[in-house]
């Protein structure tokens, strides 16, 4: 009871040392274990907390369905995505009526790329809850419509109710009705159910985009040159072969991951947020003063000991990575760290994905991502970030090409063999021709794209966005303005 009262009021220290005293009174009770789980991972504890949680599933506990709901969910954010499968499995044979339960499992099964049996969970949720609205979007993800199979009239009849509907709601509904307009080639009517799709998503998001600009400039000058390691440990040893994947949302990282994680050897280990929880550590245990705004942990940063940040990285990591030689970790948002990863890890491979800013900007715009990338609700902020993006990235390549690649998102949907043989040349591994054949993955996946990268390299979106240039002629305005080639890397 501590331990909740602890979490409930946003302390998960002492709800960690509270919870670590319940599992000595009581070390067989699961549901402290898997409260304790919870704890390590609000801590940035995650190997622990994988550790934990894998113990607490190799005993096959017997628990309820909401204990198996809660170990699923946090197996799934620590990237362990068939295990999370299981537990969502299991809670739902148990109480299959909780559409909850049933929406974890839908969304798990198109982790895993079972497409067909994840639709039909999704609408067994949507019968059990017609006002899952998470549901609805989710489902029209999961394979293109047509004309002759379609959710349109639905989604246009509920999004034309708006009792006892919030925005957040009606967004979800527009931003599944503009999808399923677009893939029966209904341009006009799905940019607008789009366009207003995003207006309702940025009312109800508090962002600055400003804020995240200055921050990207305050990268660039104050890491203007390669930063040098405070420490003179000797470089670090690893046993292991990092690869980062970054660049921005929706610009093929997905697409690249399941060809270089087609090997035995490689693990996609998804979208990690190890590095940056590790330097927020890092910078926090560094400074002696309380931290004010981005920019003062931004300048902090320079004072990290780089070599003792790789070898937390690559700790935070292990259970995840253990039975693997070569792992990816595909964050996007890792562009922002480039620099530090060449210096926290030397001999981490980096690739960075670059596509048509025009398709790329598109391809953002349209796709709703919760919580994450505040700025692709707005065509303004969209360009505003995009032109900081480019900015920065330049800044990384001219100060440290080491270790570093750029690949082109056009490029290697036209010339899937050449291009792909090029990255593997560069991350050291023999290439075949059947890699690109990413039907033969198994691996989960549980990004924007999960559903997409299960039917293989397809170039449609690759002019999609010429679609809408008249509504999109203020984002290409600005690029031109900022010097950037609207339709060419």
């Amino acid at each position: 009871m501590l331990t909740d009262l602890y979490l409930r009021t946003k302390q998960p220290s002492p709800a960690l040392n509270a919870v670590v005293k319940a599992e000595i009174l009581a070390p067989e009770q699961p549901q402290i274990q898997i409260l304790k789980i919870q704890c390590l991972s609000l801590t940035g504890n995650s190997a622990q907390a994988l550790i934990s949680a894998n113990k607490l599933l190799h005993k096959q506990p017997n628990l309820l369905a909401k204990d198996w709901a809660n170990l699923g969910l946090y197996f799934h954010q620590l990237n362990s995505l068939t295990s999370a499968h299981q537990c969502f499995e299991s809670a739902v044979k148990l109480e299959p009526k909780n559409s909850q339960y049933r929406f974890n499992y839908a969304t798990s099964l198109r982790n895993t790329g079972d497409l067909i049996q994840a639709e039909q969970e999704f609408n067994q949720v949507l019968k059990l809850n017609p006002k899952d609205w998470d549901a609805y979007l989710a489902r029209s993800l999961l394979t293109k419509a047509n004309t002759d199979k379609n959710n349109v009239s639905t989604l246009k009849s509920l999004t034309s109710l708006t009792t006892n509907k919030s925005k957040e709601a009606q967004s979800k509904l527009l931003f599944a009705l503009a999808k399923e307009q677009e893939d029966c080639g209904v341009y006009i009517e799905s940019f607008k159910h789009l366009r207003q799709a995003n207006d309702l998503r940025n009312e109800f998001t508090q962002y600055n985009v400003i804020s995240d600009v200055e921050a990207i400039n305050c990268i660039k000058t104050t890491f203007n040159t390669k930063p040098q390691s405070r420490t003179t440990k000797k470089p670090l040893k690893v046993d292991r072969q990092a690869i980062f994947i970054v660049g921005l949302p929706r610009t093929g990282t997905t697409l690249l991951e399941r060809i270089i994680s087609q090997p035995d050897e490689v693990l996609a280990a998804g979208e990690l947020h190890d590095f940056s929880n590790c330097l927020t550590l890092a910078v926090t245990q560094s400074c002696s003063t309380p931290l004010v705004n981005k920019l003062d942990f931004i300048k902090q940063a320079v004072a990290v000991d780089f070599t003792q940040l790789g070898k937390d990285y690559l700790n935070s990591i292990k259970e995840l990575t253990k039975n693997h030689a070569i792992f990816i970790d595909k964050m996007p948002m890792n562009f922002l760290y480039t620099g530090l990863i060449q210096q926290a890890l030397p001999d981490a491979k980096i690739i960075h994905l670059t596509r048509s800013p025009m398709a790329a900007c598109y391809a953002i715009y349209k796709t709703s991502f919760g919580q994450a990338y505040p700025f692709s609700y707005n065509l303004d902020n969209l360009a505003k970030y995009y032109i900081a993006y480019r900015e920065l990235m330049s800044h990384w390549q001219q100060a440290n090409t080491h270790n570093f690649i750029e690949i082109n998102y056009e490029q290697l949907v036209t010339s899937s063999a050449q291009i792909s043989e090029q990255v593997f040349n560069f991350i050291g591994l023999d290439w075949r021709e059947e890699y690109l054949t990413l039907a033969n993955n198994k691996q989960a996946s549980a990004t924007a794209s999960s559903s997409q990268i299960r039917g293989g390299i397809y170039q449609s979106s690759v002019e999609l966005w010429r679609n809408y240039q008249d509504e999109l002629a203020p984002l290409r305005k600005r690029l031109e303005q900022a010097g950037i080639d609207p339709e060419k890397w």
